[in-house]
Order: C-alpha cells, then sequence, then structure tokens
C-alpha cells in the first residue's frame, strides 16, 4: 500500500533527477551547437493535449532551422 501511494512517486521523481543530472552535460554541449546552428533560441515550446484532453507544453530541442523565402513567410518543412 505504500508502495502504491508513496513508495513509487519518491522512486520516480528519484530516478528523473538522478537521470537529469547524468544527462546534464549532453543537454548543455547540444544547447551550445543548436545555439551555434541556428543562430538563436535553441529549444522548441509546443502545446500537446495530455491525459483527459488537458494541454500541456512541451521543451524540446529545436531540430529544424527558421527559414523563410524571400516575402518572410517561413518555408514549408519539406524545403528546410
Amino acid at each position: 500500500m505504500f508502495y502504491s501511494n508513496v513508495g513509487k512517486r519518491i522512486l520516480d521523481l528519484g530516478l528523473a533527477i538522478l537521470m537529469f543530472l547524468v544527462f546534464l552535460p549532453v543537454f548543455l554541449i547540444l544547447t551550445l551547437m543548436i545555439s551555434f546552428n541556428f543562430w538563436g533560441n535553441p529549444f522548441f515550446l509546443q502545446e500537446r493535449p495530455g491525459k483527459h484532453g488537458r494541454i500541456f507544453r512541451i521543451l524540446k530541442f529545436k531540430t529544424m532551422a527558421d527559414l523563410f523565402d524571400s516575402k518572410g513567410i517561413p518555408l514549408v518543412d519539406g524545403e528546410r
């Protein structure tokens, strides 16, 4: 009963914090590399539907360049 009510939450948070600290150097290197390649914000913020349709925001590393045509309109995904 303790595990299902409290223990699993403590285990999940503990492992998440540990893994974040382990991968923090990789995240920092990726952030610097993306910043230099795309000349700007290395992150992409997106809203997604979650449990019971509740909208949440997710922060991702940007993998596509923000390229525009001569009129200032963003190019379609295939041309970026």
